[in-house]
């Protein structure tokens, strides 16, 4: 792109030129007379919607006193303008709003600028006159979904958390947007999750990114697989119908999302032991914990299998081999007292083990953990 300039020798004490502020290519070249007006070759690479900015620059000694200069712009539209540059001064900067044509494309502007007036003796005579080529970037607003799968507790709606699923925009809508979308998979609405937005989503101008939000639901069912909610973008209609810059991503992968919703599991075992054996040489008593991993939404009776040596008692488990955990509680301890005449009958061995569980119905996600359900009893002599 280049700048012409006829120019009329022997007029002017300085210089003025014209130049882009922030382009991707400057060079300035002037020529060996003083008396002369030089611009620079620029190109420059726009946003449509945003402003171009060029800059009136006056070349030689800043000025003792204010520079007007009266311009005439042609190019994205037509508009007329003043100019100041300050005394002590070489520049002042103007923005040109470049329009948005809503037509997806790259576009070449001529920008042709004209002097019309300036002060300090530069006369309208000069018939001052440069061309900008200004690249138009188009300002191209793409919808799409920032990940793609998401594995989420059940758990997480019992703390009354929103789920957002981010939904991101390329540039800010220049005007409402309608979005449509879809929600298939083996997700039961009302049973693993709750729709909060609106369907469409209805988008004003301005809009960067938005969400979709969901809130997750505890179906309290031991589920495998797990259930899934896919959601899809389907549909992105600009309120103006003359916008073609807001599209769907053509990715169809960021078009798709997935929620995996994973069981809310409550694992009942033994605290974690140096060994999963308690060895006695002597009479004695240890006590037993029994955690729960997980937050209990329903009371559940745990079933143990005992075998102990004769002489060795145990508090804490009912005499039907059962030991109740309510709702909300983490642990329970119980014991075992060895007495000596177990000693005396050394050695001799037993165990306590988790065989089952039950909240009678009222939560399937009540398990027990089959690498730590057992406690040995070990007896041996001193």
């Amino acid at each position: 792109m280049k700048y012409q300039l006829p120019v009329a020798p022997g007029r002017l004490a300085g210089a003025i030129l014209l130049a882009i502020v922030g382009c991707n290519e400057a060079e300035v070249k002037l020529a060996s007379s003083s008396n002369t007006l030089a611009i620079s070759q620029a190109t420059t690479t726009v946003l449509e919607g945003d402003s171009a900015i060029f800059g009136f620059i006056f070349l030689g000694d800043p000025p003792a006193s204010d520079i007007t200069i009266d311009y005439t712009y042609s190019g994205s539209g037509t508009l007329t303008g003043s100019a100041t540059i300050p005394a002590d001064s070489q520049l002042v900067s103007i923005r040109i709003k470049i329009p948005d044509n809503k037509e997806v494309g790259l576009d070449t502007v001529n920008a042709l600028f004209t002097l019309d007036a300036a002060s300090e003796g530069l006369p309208i005579t000069m018939e001052f006159d440069s061309e900008v080529e200004v690249d138009e970037l188009d300002d191209v607003k793409e919808l799409a979904f920032v990940n793609d799968t998401l594995t989420v507790s059940e758990a997480f709606g019992l703390q009354g958390d929103t789920l957002f699923l981010p939904l991101s925009i390329s540039n800010p809508l220049d005007g409402m947007v309608t979005v449509d979308y879809s929600l298939r998979g083996t997700a039961i609405a009302g049973s693993d999750y709750t729709l909060l937005s609106d369907n469409p989503l209805i988008l004003p101008a301005g809009t960067s990114d938005t969400t979709i939000n969901f809130l997750v639901l505890d179906d309290l069912m031991l589920e495998d697989p797990s259930p899934t909610l896919y959601v899809t973008l389907d549909d992105a209609t600009p309120n103006d119908g003359e916008d073609n810059e807001t599209f769907l991503t053509p990715d169809t992968e960021n078009r798709n999302f997935a929620y995996i919703f994973s069981d809310d599991l409550k694992v009942f075992s033994f605290a974690q032991l140096p060994t999963d054996t308690i060895s006695f040489s002597s009479p004695g008593s240890a006590e037993i914990t029994l955690l729960m991993n997980g937050n209990l939404l329903a009371a559940a009776l745990t079933f143990f299998d005992i075998s102990l040596p004769a002489g060795v008692s145990i508090s804490g488990i009912d005499p039907n081999n059962t030991l109740i955990l309510g709702i909300g509680q983490s642990s329970v301890t119980f014991s075992v007292t060895v007495s000596q005449a177990a000693i005396d009958n050394a050695p001799a061995d037993g165990y306590i083990e988790i065989v089952g569980t039950d909240t009678n119905n009222a939560d399937e996600e009540v398990l027990f953990d089959v690498a730590r359900n057992r406690i040995n009893i070990s007896l041996r002599t001193p």
